[in-house]
């Protein structure tokens, strides 16, 4: 065995340099007495006794400091990474949310979250570990709650066990809010996910099966009442935050559009809470799915005194971070569903009929601004809302054609954590044989709205073969493909 496999004796533990000599002559011994299936198990042991241990998961990829932030907090807690990055990613998009602005305190269920785990004030205990930043203790927190409702029954925990222990976290008490929590973590976990930091660095998980192909679930109808617009999921509000029709009839005359300063899954068990006292028509979440939750003819509880003549519609999402949230999936889905009730409901498609919760005030928000508690009025959808764009897609049938998002990450083999950036990638939409090149950003990342159908993408190489992948992209969802490229990759 040659011995400069080894580090220099001056870099290795005390531990370490006192058994190499012992494991070269016990060796020797059991060479010498023929025993050589035990010399070379015991050899072995030497070899990994001095090797430095890879800890960084492969993974787990991205060019963000959270990365490592995520693994030590693994470390210490036993908790899985990619199920605290698939709880961020849910709740916050990796961004760090500030307790401060108008809507914190107002509903704490829904808005009283921050960090970039977005716990809640309830979630946090104080903290004694100085040594930790405002994130690590953020996520550390969460590490411990998460395991603190494990089922202390398992020796060695399956990954439905730790995304059961992750759903009692939420503290969700309606069954939709927590099936629907379930199974976004269940697919973040399986089939890959990505996201950027306050930083704009990108971190993602890659899935599990081989084709490194995520697309978000389409949930099907979990209620027996059929939705008005036939694309969306009926989910009940609770009976004590609506009202029924009158015998009269109330015609609504406006759409009203929010956002929900929060997760979409936090909303529905807000809009289910028998004491919330507020709910909505239509909920649109970022990956462009649309939830029903009261009838178009009732009234739902959205603008106080407003509530009789209009439609409210929420928008997954949060006012200080638009660009992460308001995806053009969810334009897409949102324009489609308001294009349907304009036509049913006979309201014209212009910005006197179709407001943001800002541009309609109830008395009590009219009282309030006069006295100036402005942290119980309404701001959304905020100015990140981009009516321009929203309006094209309303008033234009081109605008609105079938499409969907395409998007990617480049790494390279086995090193998840260098991503691959200014790579031009072919995208060829099968059925019409028509090509368009996107360029992978500094993070790795490139994304492209495209008809929806099969596309095959290519990415050249100078060096060897070029790379092939072949994909379906659906209307209003992003298909996601996480491509690893050899260490022989060369630019073209």
């Amino acid at each position: 065995m040659n011995k400069r496999c080894f580090p220099e004796k001056s870099h290795l533990p005390l531990l370490k340099i006192l058994t190499m000599p012992i494991c070269y002559e016990l060796a020797e011994i059991l060479r010498a007495s023929f025993m050589k299936f035990y010399s070379l198990v015991f050899m072995l042991v030497c070899i990994l006794s001095c090797t430095k241990i890879q800890t960084l998961s492969t993974k787990i990829g991205g060019d963000s400091s959270l990365i490592n932030v995520f693994l030590s907090i693994e470390k210490q807690t036993q908790v899985p990474a990619e199920l605290l990055m698939a709880m961020s990613y849910h709740e916050t998009r990796f961004k760090t949310i500030e307790p401060t602005g108008p809507y914190f305190w107002q509903i704490p269920q829904i808005h009283g979250r921050f960090g970039v785990m977005g716990l809640s004030g309830n979630q946090l205990r104080q903290s004694i570990l100085i040594t930790m930043s405002q994130t690590e203790q953020n996520i550390y927190h969460a590490a411990i709650l998460l395991r603190s409702n494990l089922d202390n029954t398992a020796r060695i925990p399956t990954k439905e066990q730790w995304i059961d222990a992750a759903v009692k976290t939420t503290n969700y008490e309606s069954y939709e809010a927590k099936k629907l929590y379930r199974d976004n973590l269940k697919t973040y976990v399986e089939n890959g996910f990505y996201g950027f930091d306050d930083s704009g660095h990108i971190l993602f998980v890659l899935p599990e099966r081989d084709e490194h192909v995520f697309e978000h679930q389409k949930n099907d109808n979990v209620s027996m009442i059929q939705p008005d617009f036939n694309k969306a999921v009926f989910i009940p509000a609770s009976s004590k935050n609506y009202l029924l029709q009158y015998k009269e009839t109330n015609p609504k005359t406006v759409i009203v559009i929010h956002s929900t300063e929060g997760s979409y899954t936090s909303a529905i068990h807000w809009f289910q809470n028998p004491n919330a006292e507020t709910s909505a028509h239509y909920l649109v979440n970022s990956n462009g799915q649309i939830y029903q939750f009261v009838k178009n003819a009732d009234i739902a509880w959205h603008v106080g005194v407003d509530n009789f003549y209009t439609i409210g519609i929420e928008h997954e999402g949060r006012l200080a971070y638009p660009e992460t949230w308001f995806s053009k999936n969810m334009y897409r889905a949102s324009a489609q569903l308001v294009r349907h009730l304009a036509k049913e409901l006979k309201i014209p498609i212009d910005r006197h009929h179709i407001l943001g919760h800002y541009e309609i005030c109830s008395k009590k928000d009219l009282l309030c601004a006069d006295s100036y508690q402005f942290d119980q009025c309404h701001f959304d959808p905020g100015c990140g809302w981009d009516w321009e764009y929203y309006f094209e897609l309303l008033q234009d049938d081109e605008a609105l054609s079938r499409k969907g998002t395409l998007s990617g990450v480049l790494y390279y083999y086995q090193h998840p954590q260098r991503v691959v950036a200014n790579i031009s990638v072919e995208i060829t939409h099968v059925e019409s044989n028509t090509t368009q090149v996107v360029s992978s950003d500094l993070h790795g990342f490139w994304s492209s709205e495209v008809l929806e159908g099969r596309y095959q993408v290519r990415i050249k190489n100078a060096k060897t073969d070029e790379f092939f992948e072949r994909v379906k992209v659906s209307e209003n969802k992003e298909t996601t493909l996480f491509i690893e490229l050899p260490s022989s990759f060369q630019r073209p």
